[in-house]
């Protein structure tokens, strides 16, 4: 179920959630004011996929094989434009410490997608203006206030309006142009904050001709999937008590489209109880 469009269009957005089995991974279509879950996978842990006693147990279906977060990724990604034929839109990845940026990028570019990945700060990349250095520096090193790439850009949305920020930025690749992702181009962008500010999310993109104010405008306020993830707990999505693999993705479709009418219609949620 799509949401209404926006000035952002329909983003999709993926954060993932540890379960006991594995990590949950979510993918919502957002607008500026909007997220809506349309997407679940489960990523099983490779015991699970290598053992067939479990896999029986568990109804786990034969095609299910153990996939690393990235490629998981990729897949969900092209999801929406596959299912509706509507034109794909940025990709937003809110997963800063899933460690697979460069398989990531490489993969969403293959499919053709423009993106903003969420990356830590501890991430090797190259500088990619003339005489940069030809060792890799962590990320967090490229985006520290007062530098060159420092400025101040206006209209980023925010919450409706448009608000001023100070941003840092700066063209990257990742090592080794052999590998996956070294050969592209990519730019570091985040929000410039004073000493002894909490450390800003360092954003990794391949929309390399886009305004800061643009980018920023594309990842919106940061806290914004992670507050519907919370909301989410209100319809049930943690209380998922069976043991089958279908089981787990009928109950998070469940969970989504009580969510999703939720919003569309204005209700507040009524938590059913076992009798």
């Amino acid at each position: 179920m799509c949401p209404p469009p926006g000035r952002r269009g329909d983003l999709p957005r993926l954060g993932g959630r540890s379960l006991n089995a594995g990590l949950g991974l979510g993918m919502c279509l957002s607008t500026d004011t909007l997220d809506i879950p349309v997407d679940w996978r489960l990523l099983l842990r490779e015991r699970w996929c290598d053992d067939h006693a479990l896999r029986r147990r568990a109804r786990i279906p034969e095609m299910v094989r153990h996939r690393p977060i990235w490629a998981h990724i990729v897949g969900m990604a092209g999801a929406p434009a596959a299912r509706t034929g509507l034109a794909q839109e940025p990709v937003v990845v809110e997963l800063p410490e899933h460690g697979d940026t460069g398989p990531l990028a490489a993969g969403l570019s293959r499919q053709g997608h423009d993106f903003m990945i969420a990356v830590p700060g501890s991430l090797a990349v190259l500088p990619a203006h003339p005489g940069g250095t030809a060792t890799p520096l962590p990320a967090s090193r490229l985006v520290t206030p007062g530098g060159s790439g420092t400025r101040t850009v206006t209209g980023v949305p925010s919450f409706g309006r448009a608000r001023s920020v100070q941003v840092v930025s700066g063209p990257v690749r990742l090592p080794g142009a052999g590998g996956a992702g070294g050969g592209h181009g990519y730019r570091l962008i985040a929000e410039a904050r004073g000493q002894g500010a909490r450390p800003p999310r360092v954003w990794m993109t391949n929309l390399v001709h886009r305004s800061p104010a643009e980018l920023l405008g594309l990842v919106g306020p940061s806290a914004s999937t992670a507050s519907t993830v919370r909301r989410l707990g209100e319809f049930g999505l943690l209380d998922f008590e069976g043991r089958s693999y279908p089981g787990w993705h009928h109950h998070m479709t469940l969970v989504s489209a009580a969510y999703t009418y939720h919003r569309l219609d204005g209700r507040r949620p009524t938590r059913l109880r076992p009798t």
